[in-house]
């Protein structure tokens, strides 16, 4: 049987998403770990973010907002805010 396939990460936990974001990148939770990850599709982890509780969801706005779904603790919703917040603007190339 031949599969298209391919593993672009291992041992990120218990994962959720993926989110294909307009830039290339691929960003999924993991839902055990807390974090947020940033994928390369080509192969490996471009940023990993420590957000709390359990992250499981993401989606992209039509502005290319980040949204994440925190199925835990109300607490944690700031931190996910400041790591989306600190990772995007790290990494956008847009033009305004």
């Amino acid at each position: 049987m031949d599969s298209d396939a391919k593993v672009i990460a291992a041992g990120l936990g218990f994962t959720e998403g993926p989110v294909f974001l307009r830039d290339g990148r691929v960003l999924i939770t993991s839902v055990d770990t807390g974090r947020l990850i940033w994928l390369d599709p080509e192969g490996g982890v471009l940023e990993e973010q420590f957000v709390g509780a359990a992250p499981n969801g993401a989606a992209e706005g039509h502005d290319g907002a980040i949204f994440i779904a925190q199925c835990g603790q109300s607490s944690s919703i700031g931190a996910a805010q400041k790591a989306v917040s600190k990772c995007w603007n790290a990494t956008d190339s847009s033009d305004g």
